[in-house]
């Protein structure tokens, strides 16, 4: 039979290689699911920034559009103020 005393030494050593190889394994995992996170968010941080500038161009036309309504209001009125007098 085996005698366990005598490889008391290599069977600490494999429990401590066991146990610093499964700490690496977690803290490359970690860092790994940490990074993907972070470019997850990054994505959906630039989606929601193309959208808003979208719609901030939307708006920046139609701006345009008004104005260069009220500016022919504007001077269709001022043509009759001058045609009527």
């Amino acid at each position: 039979m085996i005698k366990l005393s005598d490889y008391k030494s290599e069977i600490i050593a494999a429990i401590f290689g066991a146990f610093t190889a499964g700490l690496l394994s977690l803290a490359g995992g970690l860092y790994s699911m940490n990074k993907n996170f972070q470019l997850t968010q990054n994505k959906e941080l630039l989606f929601s920034l193309r959208t808003d500038i979208t719609t901030l161009r939307k708006v920046e036309r139609e701006l345009d559009e008004n104005k260069v309504i009220e500016e022919t209001t504007r001077l269709i009125k001022k043509r009759e103020v001058l045609a009527g007098e």
